[in-house]
C-alpha cells in the first residue's frame, strides 16, 4: 500500500507540474513585454529562473530519497535477522547455507549502498547552478541503481526461495527509489532546463563579447595616445633632421663628397684606359708568352691586366713590351701588317712614358680621394644625422606597428556583434517564458 501511495503521490505531482506548464505555455493571454538594462540581464535571468517552480520538485524529490533511505536499514535488519520457516525445514543444509550466503550478500550490497546514498540539503534550489546539480545527481543515482540490479541480480533470485517476505520487502523499496529516479527525469525534460542552460550560455556569451569589446576599446584609445605621441616625435626629429641638413658644415661634407664622387670618376676613366691598353695588346702578348724565355709577367698581364698594373710597381712590362716588339719586327709571331703596325704604334706609347702617365695620374688621384675620405672622418654633423635618422627609422617602425594594431583592434571590435547575440537571447527567453523580452 505504501508503495501505491508513494506512486499515486509521484503522479499527482507530476500531473500538478504539466497543469502549471500547461498554463504558462498555452495561455491565450498576450504575452508580457519586460524591458531590462543590459547591465541587468544577467541578475534578471537569475530571477527570472528562480521563479520556474523547479525549487519544488527538486526540495520534494530529495525528501523522498531521504526517507527511502531511512527505510531501509529496518529492512536490512530483518532481513538479517529472518529465519527460515517451518515449511522449508526439510530443505537440504547444503542449499539452506548457499540461499543464507546470497541472503547475506543481497544485504551487505543494499546496505553499502544505503550508507553511500548522500542527500543534498539544502532550503531552496533557484540557481540554474544548483538545477545542474540537481540533474548531475539524479543522473548518478541512476548509475548507481542499476550497478547495484546487476550486482545483487543473482543473491535476489537466490535468497527469494527461502526469504521471500524480508528480500521482497526491500527489492521493492529499492523499486521505488528507481521509479523516483525515472520520474523525476521526466520533469526535468518538462521544465526544459537544457534550454536555460542554453540561454545561460548566450548571456556569458554576451557579456564576454561586451568585455571584449570595451578592452578592445581601451586599448585602441591608448595606441592612439601612442600614435599621436610618436607622431609628434617625428616631427621634431624630422625638422632637426632638416635643420643640420641646412647647417654650412653639412654643405662641406656635402661638397667633399660631390669632389669624392668626380675624382672617382677620374679613377675609373684612368683604369679604363690602362685596362683598354692591355686589352689591345692581349692578342700579341698571348702569342709571345709562348716564346719568351720569361713569361711570368706577361701571363698576368693576359689574365689580369689592369690588376697587374697596379702591382707591377716598376713596370716590368716595359721590358716585355720590347720582347714582343722584336718579335713581331722579326717576324717570329705572325700577324697581318695592319694589325702589327697597330701593336707597334702601342708599343710605342710606352716608350714615350704613357704607362708611367697612366700610372702617376692613378696614383695622384687616389692620393687626393684618401685625403678628402680623411676630412669626412669624425664630421660632427654626419654622426648627429646618423643618430637622428636611426631614431626616425626606429619611430617610424613603431609608428606602422601601433597603426596596424589599431586597424587590427578595430576590425575585430567590427565582428563582434551584440544585436546578434542580444536577438538570441531574446528569441531563446521570448520562446522559454512565452513573454516579449526587449533589451535597453
Amino acid at each position: 500500500m505504501k508503495y501505491l501511495k508513494v506512486c499515486l503521490t509521484n503522479g499527482n505531482n507530476i500531473m500538478k507540474m504539466l497543469n502549471f506548464l500547461k498554463e504558462m505555455f498555452l495561455s491565450d493571454k498576450e504575452p508580457e513585454v519586460e524591458e531590462v538594462e543590459l547591465n541587468k540581464l544577467q541578475n534578471w535571468f537569475e530571477e527570472k529562473i528562480s521563479k520556474v517552480g523547479f525549487n519544488e520538485h527538486a526540495k520534494d524529490h530529495f525528501t523522498r530519497i531521504k526517507d527511502i533511505k531511512e527505510q531501509i536499514p529496518e529492512l536490512i535488519k530483518n532481513l538479517n535477522s529472518a529465519e527460515i520457516s517451518k515449511e522449508n525445514k526439510n530443505v537440504e543444509d547444503r542449499i539452506k547455507n548457499i540461499v543464507r550466503g546470497h541472503k547475506d550478500n543481497f544485504s551487505r550490497e543494499i546496505e553499502r549502498f544505503e550508507e553511500s546514498l548522500e542527500i543534498i540539503e539544502k532550503e531552496s534550489f533557484k540557481t540554474l547552478q544548483e538545477y545542474q546539480e540537481v540533474i548531475e545527481y539524479n543522473a548518478e543515482l541512476d548509475k548507481k541503481i542499476e550497478e547495484l540490479a546487476k550486482r545483487t541480480a543473482k543473491s535476489y533470485q537466490a535468497a527469494q526461495h527461502l526469504f521471500f517476505k524480508e528480500v521482497e520487502a526491500l527489492f521493492k523499496k529499492t523499486g521505488e527509489l528507481n521509479t523516483l529516479i525515472k520520474e523525476f527525469e521526466k520533469t526535468i525534460k518538462a521544465f526544459n532546463i537544457e534550454d536555460l542552460l542554453s540561454i545561460k550560455a548566450v548571456i556569458q556569451e554576451l557579456k564576454n563579447n561586451i568585455n571584449k569589446k570595451e578592452d578592445f576599446s581601451k586599448e585602441v584609445i591608448e595606441k592612439e595616445k601612442q600614435e599621436k605621441e610618436t607622431e609628434k616625435i617625428l616631427v621634431k626629429e624630422r625638422k632637426l633632421q632638416d635643420e643640420l641638413k641646412k647647417s654650412i658644415e653639412y654643405k662641406e661634407y656635402k661638397d667633399i663628397e660631390k669632389n669624392i664622387g668626380e675624382i672617382e670618376k677620374k679613377i675609373k676613366d684612368n683604369d679604363n684606359n690602362i685596362f683598354s691598353y692591355f686589352s689591345k695588346l692581349t692578342k700579341p702578348l698571348r702569342k709571345y708568352e709562348r716564346i719568351a724565355i720569361d713569361n711570368k709577367i706577361i701571363q698576368d698581364y693576359i689574365d689580369n691586366g689592369l690588376r697587374s698594373f697596379w702591382q707591377d710597381t716598376e713596370l716590368k712590362v716595359k721590358d716585355s713590351l720590347q720582347g714582343l716588339k722584336k718579335s713581331l719586327q722579326d717576324n717570329n709571331i705572325a700577324f697581318e701588317e695592319k694589325q702589327k703596325n697597330n701593336f707597334l704604334d702601342l708599343i710605342k706609347k710606352s716608350e714615350n712614358d704613357y704607362l708611367e702617365e697612366l700610372r702617376d695620374i692613378g696614383q695622384k688621384l687616389k692620393k687626393e680621394r684618401e685625403q678628402l675620405f680623411k676630412k669626412l672622418e669624425g664630421v660632427e654633423v654626419i654622426l648627429k644625422i646618423d643618430e637622428i635618422n636611426k631614431k626616425i627609422n626606429n619611430n617610424n617602425e613603431r609608428l606602422s606597428a601601433l597603426q596596424n594594431r589599431i586597424s587590427e583592434l578595430k576590425s575585430k571590435q567590427e565582428k563582434i556583434d551584440l544585436n546578434k547575440i542580444k536577438q538570441k537571447i531574446v528569441e531563446g527567453i521570448n520562446q522559454r517564458f512565452k513573454m516579449r523580452l526587449k533589451i535597453i
